[in-house]
């Protein structure tokens, strides 16, 4: 019967993910409509569940559970009306980012150019397609950091609410930039005073590559636009109930 009901193809049955996957979003911002005053980041994580299953490794699904019971017992639900609420979100989003930094190695991902893991990447990708292949890699690398990265945004956005959100918002963002802009000068640095080094290809560069990856397509890219959407259809949802 399940296998009846199910697509022929791996194709197919890839491009059905994705298809639950805008299905549970869409359920996942009904919820937070019909919510009360406080909605927990974890259910606004729901509808994104598949895609990251999907692009990640099987042996990986496990932590992803332990994703949800970190976030559960690191940060459980504040008073709305509590004073401690706002006092205690810096904190909260700090532990998010090391989480989210440490979530990458956890998922078995390293520095080296060898880790990366191609076996999903043309998962529902019916002829090849260098941007869509790019993309599907990057989110199957980068799935444990985005998951505390979507956690950490939907904390400060159902949290903190009109002006104060928009300067928890620019706060964060800004000390992202500024790490990552440190961070990116230091290896630079580094890398150029050890250009004759023996290990310069096959330790620094990787490195290096990583760390661009990290500042343009985590930080820019997902962090910053997608995470300001990802923001502003949290509250406008929240806001309708």
């Amino acid at each position: 019967m399940v296998r009846a009901c199910l697509p022929s193809d791996s194709a197919r049955l890839a491009q059905s993910v994705y298809f639950a996957t805008a299905l549970l979003a869409a359920t996942s911002c009904a919820g937070l409509r019909r919510a009360g005053a406080y909605v927990a980041p974890l259910d606004a994580l729901t509808g994104v569940m598949p895609l990251l299953l999907l692009l990640s490794r099987p042996h990986n699904f496990a932590v992803f559970g332990l994703f949800f019971v970190i976030c559960a017992l690191f940060f459980p639900e504040v008073p709305a009306n509590s004073q401690s609420r706002e006092l205690l979100l810096p904190s909260r989003v700090l532990v998010i980012f090391a989480l989210a930094h440490a979530s990458f190695f956890a998922l078995g991902n390293s520095n080296s150019l060898a880790s990366i893991d191609l076996s999903n990447a043309y998962a529902g990708v019916s002829r090849y397609n260098e941007a869509l292949v790019g993309v599907l890699v990057f989110i199957g690398s980068w799935a444990g950091p985005l998951w505390w990265a979507m956690a950490g945004l939907a904390l400060v956005a159902l949290e903190t609410e009109g002006v104060r959100l928009q300067l928890q918002v620019r706060a964060l963002l800004a000390a992202a930039h500024l790490w990552q802009a440190s961070t990116l000068l230091a290896i630079s640095w580094v890398a150029t005073m050890m250009r004759t080094h023996l290990f310069v290809w096959s330790v620094f560069s990787p490195r290096y590559l990583y760390q661009i990856a990290w500042s343009v397509g985590f930080y820019l890219a997902c962090g910053t636009v997608g995470g300001l959407m990802w923001v502003a259809a949290i509250v406008y949802i929240a806001h309708q109930r």
